[in-house]
């Protein structure tokens, strides 16, 4: 799908009414991050739709308040970006046998895709990944905010995430 200059228009116009009216200019970046976060899982409907492209899925989070797990992060990193936070997004495939989080014994909820993102963000000087997608899943399962894979240390995220292309990262910045 594409959209008309007027649908982008009114997207961006979306994405800094979000900004404008959920974070506070003057918070932390952890406070913008906690308001950003809580925001889009509260407010963007995560679709396992795999035929659009990730960047029709951020502007479609923005007109239509749903996304596909390609884009979540990217959402996110979208609006962290406008509130000058630190942030990357990260290709990533769940690792074999824990592309399942188990909300009880026998009820679990799937890793929303097998190739996404998660963000790599830096807070105080810290490196943290959280896995945007995934927590909207499980917080749409269980009607509670989610924060399962939030703020995780590289070791954390490893436990169920296989990263690629972190490296480019680390070398566009030095």
């Amino acid at each position: 799908e594409s959209y008309s200059t007027g649908q982008l228009q009114v997207a961006y116009e979306n994405a800094c009414d979000v900004v404008h009216k959920y974070v506070n200019e003057n918070a932390s970046d952890e406070e913008k991050f906690n308001s950003l976060y809580l925001w889009l899982q509260k407010y963007i409907v995560i679709e396992s739709k795999r035929n659009l492209h990730v960047n029709e899925g951020i502007v479609n989070s923005f007109l239509n308040k749903k996304s596909n797990p390609q884009s979540y992060a990217k959402v996110l990193q979208f609006l962290l970006r406008q509130v000058n936070v630190e942030s990357f997004d990260i290709n990533t495939f769940s690792l074999e046998n824990s592309d399942k989080y188990y909300l009880s014994p026998d009820s679990y909820c799937s890793i929303p895709s097998d190739d996404y993102f998660v963000l790599r963000t830096k807070l105080n000087g810290v490196y943290n990944y959280s896995d945007i997608a995934w927590d909207a899943v499980i917080a749409q399962a269980t009607g509670e905010f989610s924060a399962h894979f939030y703020l995780l240390n590289k070791d954390g995220i490893m436990r169920n995430h296989r990263i690629i292309g972190e490296m480019a990262i680390e070398n566009e910045e030095a």
